[in-house]
């Protein structure tokens, strides 16, 4: 399941590597850093580059935090990468 979110497409994964890089995701530090505690769907998947397909799956077997309205919460958002981009380099 995780090489599934992590490679959707048969692209590489935005997260592959030694660290994550923002601009590879579609979002700069600065809308990282501006964007609301809560976010949509849309907005999380401008932050995280994935597409809406794969963010929710994500929700699906809640790798992410919602709130009563269905809102991502950003910092989930940032841990679910985290958390993937060790799983994915474990054995680099």
């Amino acid at each position: 399941m995780l090489d599934s979110i992590g490679r959707h497409l048969g692209e590489a994964h935005p997260l592959d590597g030694d660290a994550m890089d923002l601009q590879a995701c579609g979002a700069t530090i600065y809308e990282w850093l501006s964007a609301l505690r809560w976010l949509t769907v849309e907005q999380a998947c401008r932050l995280s580059g994935y597409d809406r397909g794969v963010m929710l799956r994500i929700i699906d077997v809640d790798g992410v935090g919602l709130d009563d309205a269905g809102r991502i919460e950003k910092q989930s958002l940032w841990d679910f990468q985290d958390a993937l981009e060790l799983v994915l380099n474990w054995d680099k």
